[in-house]
């Protein structure tokens, strides 16, 4: 397997685990939300499904998310007469979010991502690729561009200012006899 396809295989695990973290962070942020109303069911917990997909451009499978479920565990109530969502008996459903699991979650997800950016660095220095830090490209990039995607007109200038960057490299670096 060639450069390329490591790193394309890399990526998608670092694409996965990014929407689990970011799906982690909404179940984190929505764990004390209650329902607006008697009835009404307050937030429930999400949870990232991946699956194996065969990739034929590498002649071998990548990570992509399969789907976003919702945990149909149960909702504990807690006792609150007073919240317009109490039942009949003063209490509220609470959300089924419990934040060691997605504190304990988000570790793994994160670890997993780090090990997938571990692997692409190594690449990279083992090939002598310099590797060049730029945070708010990187983001931009990684919301809006897919691997093996054209990139899109907006970000022309950020990826123009990256390649002038190599080529100013390029120039500097030894040649090759």
């Amino acid at each position: 397997m060639d450069l390329i396809n490591f790193i394309k295989i890399s990526t998608a695990g670092m694409r996965v685990q990014g929407t689990r973290l970011r799906v982690i962070s909404e179940n984190i942020a929505n764990a004390d939300s209650l329902p607006d109303g008697p009835g009404d069911e307050p937030y429930r917990r999400k949870q990232v499904s991946f699956k194996n997909v065969l990739d034929r451009s590498i002649d071998g499978h990548r990570v992509k998310v399969d789907t976003i479920l919702l945990d149909k565990g149960a909702f504990e109530k807690k006792f609150d007469p007073q919240h317009p969502a109490a039942d009949e008996n003063g209490y509220v459903a609470v959300p089924n979010v419990n934040a060691l699991i997605e504190m304990m979650d988000m570790r793994e997800a994160q670890r997993s991502y780090e090990a997938n950016l571990s692997i692409i660095r190594e690449i990279a220095e083992e090939h002598g690729i310099p590797i060049i830090e730029n945070p708010p490209i990187a983001r931009a990039l990684y919301a809006g561009v897919e691997v093996d995607q054209e990139i899109p007109p907006e970000h022309f200038k950020a990826v123009a200012e990256i390649i002038g960057y190599v080529f100013r490299l390029k120039e500097k670096m030894p040649k090759r006899t």
